[in-house]
Order: structure tokens, then C-alpha cells, then sequence
């Protein structure tokens, strides 16, 4: 009886089918079960024919976003392609600076280039005419320079990586571990289907992927393979300075792994970033009501969205955040998804400024209290205590415009916190309040144990996976480290010009908003850009 309820439902839906009531996005809409951009009833009709008649399951990756293009840090604009789920540029590479801002040296002369130590480019034949079409070659050096090649959000791909992709497109695991050609017709789905850049005949062609490689040759000791061949560096080492990388030929299907040495100039295609979307472990794609399984509840919500204007599902289902950021020193931290926002799990311990000045250590206390410019220590003066805790710095530092955070990162306004402790339970009066407030929040948001944390760290369960430590705090003199842990906002209150914080102690599980000296030492944690 229910069955045929829900199939004479299903044939009602289908009567209002063209009903579409939320606009369409580049990035995932929570809900959308047949992924064509929009929320309507075509998705309760998608889910119920999953459901009871085993029609197709939503795709598996629809958190995936894959933005139409990407821009390096010379503002070149390159396409993108979401093949299986990764995000591809479908264009060579042709940026000139690292992604801090420093230039790539063009290096022309053929003698030098293969004996480089340090990282360089340079175009086909020297010539600035073919960088238009197929992009710059870059030696090894440029790849792995910890400051950074692609675009922020983005990366060379690892050896692993070029594995996936190949074993989506058809390969076997044996053939894709193996050296030299490899594959059937894999790197025919890879190449330009025309021979605008490849010579004839382009062997097996078809361009399947959308990864659209081009014949750019390559450089050792002088420039080869102009229409012959694609080469791409990987990230990964075969043998020391001896990287891996994927070769394609016009007379050839297969994909060659091979590793030259790292002086030779190869093209370069970036891969997003793989990122993490929700804090349960994967969004079921279509799960309108967010209740972890697909099934007609969900079509039931769409509908009564549609049509009686019942509440959308959660926006934040598809939260864009990667496992891990680094900062300008090459500092990785671990990051959390916590509703719809994506924080660090570690303090800031980073000593430069996003554009690579150097940010003062202060370490008398007297220069310290007087501090009218940004500024950072260590707990006690101690580096070692940087590893665990990270570092300390004063208000100015964090209202810099030269920026603390990594790029793409901002430290929190006062209106994130509040933001965050209303997720975790904590009531709108109490989040504008002053003082301790939200009893359990603070609970949620500090390392579970004392490990880090003195006895008694009340109500800590860490549920939120934020992992607060208590890095103490620097006013005139340290105090309070393994007691208390404080983190500045961005953001200022009226009285006296004094910023916003959050304290968290190991004798209260709440969470007390107030307000200190500019000059005071306090963690940091930053929140990704939205």
C-alpha cells in the first residue's frame, strides 16, 4: 500500500515537473539530486525513481565544485574540467611568479638551463608567440619551490594523482604502477582531438576527458618535440631529483611514465585541491533534509519546499574546505568543518606576513607592553613552545594589511565567533552577551583529556573538532599557559578602541567574550574566505 502511495505521489510530481524554484549555481545546491543546476521538483522525481523503480543514483561527487575557470597570480584565466572527481586545468601553465609574488627567472641560455639548481621557465623556443596557445615550460625546481606555483587552492599533481585520473579513463592498477607506455587508448582521451598542435596522425585522439593536451615539446639543451609530444611534471620523486612524468605522442594512444632529470623544461597542468565538505564523513548527494540517507523523505522535502514553502535544505551541506592550509613559512595545519565554516584545528605560528615580511619578534617585556605595531612571541620566550601551542601575537598584527593569514584565510570577526557558538548551541542573547556564556560551548570547542590542558578542563569533549589549547596569553608578562587559551577577532569594540576575543579555561565549559589591550599577546586561528 505505502509503494503504491508513493508511486501515484511520484506521477503527481510529475504533473508539476517544470517547477523550478531555486536559481542555478556553480556551486553544489543542497538537494539537488539530478545535478542540473536547480532545486525543483524534477529532483523528488529523480530520488523517488532511485528509490522505488531503481532508476540512477545522484552522482557520487556532486560536493565536488569545479569552478569554469581558474586564475593564477599574473591574472591569467585558464578553464577547468571535473574529470571523475578531479578538477583539471584543461590549459597549460603560464604564470611567471610564485604565488607569494616572487618572480620565476626566464632563463633563455641553452648552455645554463639544464644545470639550474633552482627553479626557472622559459618559452618554446624562447619565442613569447606560442605562450598564448601552449603554455610555459618550467623545470623541476619551479614545481617543488615551496613558495608556490599554482594558484591558490590549486597544486601540481602528485604521481598518484595522474594514477587516478588514468585508471578513470580506463587504465588497470597494474598497467597505471607500471614504467614506460602504458594503456590501451587513455592518452588518446587526453589529447586535443584535432591537429592544430599535434602532427599527424594523432594517434587515437578523441579528447573524451576534456583535458585538451597539447603538443608543447619540451627543453634540455635545446627545444624538442613541438607537435610530438606533451610531457607533464609530476610533484613526486622517482629517485632523488628525478621526477616522475606523463608523456603523450602523435603517434601513440598509451600514456608514457617515465623520469627525466629536473633539468629539463616540461609543461605544467594543476589539480584542485581535494577538499572536505561536511563533518559527517561524506554528503550523501540528493539528502535534502541533511538526515544522512536518501531516500523519499528527501522528496517529500523538496516538495513541500516548492510548493508550500516549507524551509530549504541546509545550505552548508557542500562547505568548501580543504584537509589542510599552509601558511607563508610552509606551516601545514589541519583544518574542520564546522557548520558552514571552515576553520583551523591548530593555532597560527606562521613569522611573516602574507607578502613575506618578516613580522618582529619581541621579546623584551617592556618593548612588548609599548607595542604600537604588529608583533609576535613565543610562550616564555621559548620556540619549542611555537610547535604545540603556536605563537602569540598582538592585535596590530592581526589588523595588518599586509595580512596574517594564509592566503585565501582571514582571522575571524567578532560576528564568526558568535557564528560558531550558535552552531555549537549557544543562543543568540547569550552570543551577543559579555563575559562567560553558552555553558558546554566551550566544552565543545577544547582538546578532550589533559595532555594539554590542567585538571580539571571542565566539559571538554572536543565535539566540535576545533581542538582549542591553551597557549596562555602575553599582557605585560606570561601567564596562563596549560589554564587558558585566548584567541583574538578581528573585530573592535567601542570602548576605548579595544578588540573582541574568546577565552576558553580549563575550569569552565563556556566561553567568554570580552575585549583586551591591542598590545595583548593572544592566539590566533583563522577561518577559511567564504
Amino acid at each position: 500500500m505505502r509503494k503504491k502511495f508513493y508511486l501515484f505521489a511520484l506521477i503527481s510530481i510529475i504533473a508539476f515537473n517544470g517547477v523550478v524554484f531555486t536559481g542555478s549555481s556553480s556551486a553544489y545546491i543542497c538537494g539537488d539530486a539530478n545535478s542540473d543546476g536547480t532545486l525543483n521538483v524534477s529532483d523528488a522525481v529523480y530520488i523517488v525513481n532511485h528509490v522505488f523503480i531503481g532508476g540512477p543514483a545522484p552522482v557520487p561527487y556532486c560536493c565536488d565544485v569545479c569552478p569554469p575557470t581558474v586564475t593564477d597570480y599574473d591574472g591569467n584565466v585558464y578553464e577547468t574540467v571535473l574529470i571523475g572527481n578531479q578538477c583539471w586545468m584543461k590549459e597549460n601553465l603560464k604564470v611567471t611568479h610564485y604565488r607569494n609574488g616572487d618572480p620565476i627567472p626566464n632563463v633563455t641560455d641553452d648552455a645554463e638551463w639544464p644545470y639550474l639548481t633552482t627553479g626557472a621557465y622559459c618559452n618554446y623556443l624562447n619565442d613569447e608567440f606560442w605562450v598564448s596557445y601552449i603554455g610555459r615550460l618550467y623545470n623541476w625546481h619551479a614545481v617543488v619551490d615551496a613558495r608556490g606555483i599554482a594558484p591558490v587552492g590549486w597544486h601540481v599533481p602528485t604521481d598518484e594523482e595522474w594514477k587516478q585520473l588514468e585508471m578513470y579513463l580506463g587504465m588497470s592498477p597494474t598497467d597505471a604502477d607500471a614504467e614506460g607506455w602504458r594503456g590501451t587508448d587513455e592518452g588518446g582521451k587526453l589529447k586535443e582531438s584535432e591537429t592544430l598542435s599535434w602532427n599527424s596522425p594523432n594517434t587515437g585522439a578523441t579528447n573524451e576527458s576534456g583535458f585538451t593536451a597539447l603538443a608543447a615539446g619540451w627543453r634540455y639543451a635545446s627545444f624538442f618535440g613541438l607537435g610530438e609530444t606533451a610531457r607533464f611534471w609530476t610533484t613526486t620523486e622517482a629517485v632523488r631529483n628525478i621526477a616522475w612524468e606523463r608523456l603523450l605522442s602523435y603517434n601513440s594512444a598509451q600514456i608514457r611514465r617515465t623520469h627525466p632529470n629536473d633539468g629539463h623544461g616540461l609543461s605544467l597542468r594543476c589539480v584542485r585541491d581535494i577538499t572536505k565538505y561536511s563533518n559527517r564523513e561524506d554528503y550523501i548527494c540528493g539528502d535534502a533534509n541533511s538526515d544522512g540517507a536518501l531516500n523519499v523523505s528527501d522528496a517529500v522535502f523538496i516538495v513541500n519546499h516548492v510548493f508550500i514553502g516549507g524551509p530549504a535544505p541546509n545550505s552548508g551541506c557542500c562547505v568548501d574546505c580543504p584537509p589542510t592550509v599552509i601558511d607563508y613559512d610552509g606551516n601545514v595545519y589541519e583544518t574542520v568543518v564546522i557548520g558552514d565554516q571552515c576553520w583551523m584545528k591548530e593555532n597560527l605560528k606562521v613569522t611573516h606576513y602574507r607578502n613575506g615580511d618578516a613580522i618582529p619578534n619581541v621579546t623584551d617585556w617592556y618593548d612588548w607592553f609599548a607595542s604600537t605595531s604588529g608583533a609576535y612571541c613565543n610562550y616564555g620566550n621559548y620556540e619549542g613552545n611555537s610547535d604545540v601551542y603556536g605563537r602569540l601575537y598582538n592585535w596590530y598584527a592581526v589588523d595588518d594589511s599586509r595580512g596574517l593569514a594564509p592566503e585565501g584565510w582571514h582571522v575571524p570577526s567578532d560576528a564568526e565567533w558568535k557564528q560558531l557558538e550558535i552552531y555549537l548551541g549557544m543562543s543568540q542573547a547569550g552570543a551577543d552577551d559579555i563575559n562567560w556564556r553558552g555553558w558546554g560551548v566551550g566544552g565543545k570547542l577544547k582538546e578532550a583529556g589533559t595532555e594539554h590542558w590542567t585538571t580539571p578542563n571542565e566539559g571538554a569533549t572536543n565535539e566540535s573538532g576545533f581542538t582549542a589549547l591553551p597557549g596562555g596569553v602575553r599582557i605585560q608578562y606570561f601567564e596562563s599557559m596549560f589554564h587558558a587559551a585566548e584567541f583574538w577577532t578581528s573585530s573592535l569594540y567601542d570602548f576605548n578602541n579595544y578588540p573582541w576575543y574568546r577565552g576558553l579555561s580549563a575550569v569552565s565549559a563556556a566561553v567568554d567574550r570580552l575585549w583586551e589591550p591591542k598590545h595583548s599577546g593572544l592566539s590566533v586561528r583563522c577561518i577559511k574566505d567564504q
